[in-house]
């Protein structure tokens, strides 16, 4: 009688071997399958004496590694990672029956992992453009060990797999949540008309997009844009008053920014972060409209606004304006005149920029005639006003000379002329000799 028995080193219990015997040949066989690796312990004996060697010891090394067997970890897999944070998974190498293989017996270029996005109803898409890549290494300090180094960008929940030899690494298959990083001024966005656009006296609403480096958008607040605007004149920048630029943190991600500004013409508006500029700021070119004709900030000037000559004709021109003082280049014509007592001659024209010039004549001195000059209806600023006729004015006063039109502004009771800001091609000027009282001298002269 024969008896073999194998120690399992994982076991206290021996394991049983299959004895055979081969006859005519006076040999035995021992058939002995074991799973687990380690070192065996090998006791034959007959009548219960151990053969010569009696008991053998054998090691039993692990199988080739094996995916199903494998595991990976890494701290992003189980908690949040950030866009354009290193992800490194440790894939620890298993054989087909779970033993630990002691050195990398797969190389690293059969490691793969697939990266894609998942929603609250599907389950792993296919691969899609956020499909990232990592490069795999044997870990050199852990045998078994395979380090797999890759950056994430898109945020957003990941489902993710890692494979070798085309098999799925257990527990591999997993979510994983990138979050944003952080702000990044040249990513951060702004949209609405308000940065090309806007009116007068009118706050125009624009939406700051927070993002990462990597274009994501960032979904809570906390950030310090800062916003200028100014007004682009020849003589320079002409500043937004700081208390009319409005930031609201909105938290979500989404910041609200308005501003006002009560001068038409053209801005540069600007928001930064960080004190570097956003997406498309600083823009140029924003163009601020006039608001709505009030015909109490309306005016009026020209030499007709104080009188004239026998027999000459002599003109003033009715200017529309919004309630910010800004002239309204639009066609006009719906300015009037009543006079306390009617010229013998007198026009009114329609100009293309909405400045509109009234021509009259009296053939006969007169004096302090009252004007009322209404624009639908409701009278305008310093309107009435009182003109006088003379037969001969007096001599020329240089102080009262000057240059009226759309391009410049003349206050016949002071004399000061001053410029008006308007739209390349459109300025016309008149030049006008005036004596001490402001009457034109000359008549009105191109």
């Amino acid at each position: 009688m024969s008896r073999t028995q194998v120690a399992d080193p994982t076991k206290s219990a021996p394991i049983s071997l299959t004895v055979g015997f081969l006859p005519l040949t006076g040999f035995y066989t021992l058939t002995l399958r074991v799973t687990a690796s380690g070192t065996y312990k090998l006791a034959a004996t007959i009548n219960s004496q151990h053969l010569v060697g009696s008991p053998f010891t054998f090691p039993v090394r692990p199988t080739p590694a094996y995916a199903p067997s494998s595991s990976v970890t890494s701290v992003c897999l189980l908690a949040t990672c950030r866009a354009g944070d290193a992800l490194t998974l440790k894939l620890t190498l298993g054989d087909l029956f779970g033993n630990f293989v002691p050195e990398a017996l797969v190389p690293p270029r059969f490691v793969t992992t697939e990266l894609a996005h998942r929603d609250s109803v599907s389950a792993l898409t296919n691969a899609d453009p956020t499909q990232q890549t990592t490069v795999c290494s044997n870990d050199p300090m852990v045998p078994g060990v395979v380090n797999c180094v890759g950056v994430v960008t898109p945020a957003g929940v990941f489902g993710m797999k890692v494979m070798f030899d085309g098999l799925v690494v257990t527990g591999a298959a997993i979510n994983m949540t990138v979050i944003p990083g952080p702000a990044h001024p040249a990513a951060c966005n702004a949209i609405g008309e308000g940065m090309s656009v806007s009116t007068a006296g009118v706050w125009p609403t624009i939406f700051i997009q927070s993002r990462d480096a990597f274009s994501n958008k960032i979904t809570k607040g906390g950030l310090a844009f800062v916003s200028e605007a100014s007004l682009s004149l020849a003589s320079g920048a002409v500043a937004v008053p700081s208390a009319n630029l409005h930031i609201s943190d909105l938290g979500n991600g989404n910041y609200s920014f308005s501003y006002l500004a009560t001068r038409s013409g053209t801005y540069v508006v600007s928001v930064m972060l960080y004190g570097k500029h956003i997406k498309d700021s600083p823009a140029s070119g924003v163009v601020v409209h006039p608001n709505v004709i009030e015909p109490v900030y309306c005016t009026f000037t020209g030499a007709g606004s104080v009188g004239g000559v026998v027999g000459r004709e002599t003109t003033f021109w009715a200017y529309p304006r919004d309630k910010y003082a800004n002239l309204i280049m639009a066609p006009g014509g719906d300015f009037d005149v009543t006079w306390g007592t009617t010229p013998d001659a007198v026009s009114r024209q329609t100009l293309l920029n909405g400045v509109q010039p009234f021509v009259y004549q009296f053939n006969a001195p007169i004096s302090n005639v009252q004007v009322n000059l209404r624009y639908q209806g409701l009278l305008v600023s310093n309107s009435p006003f009182y003109v006088s006729i003379v037969l001969t004015p007096g001599p020329v006063a240089a102080a009262k000379c000057g240059l009226v039109g759309t391009g410049v502004s003349y206050s016949p009771s002071t004399g000061e002329v001053s410029g008006v800001s308007l739209p390349a091609g459109s300025v016309s000027l008149l030049l006008q000799a005036r004596d001490a009282a402001g009457l034109d001298l000359l008549g009105n002269r191109t």
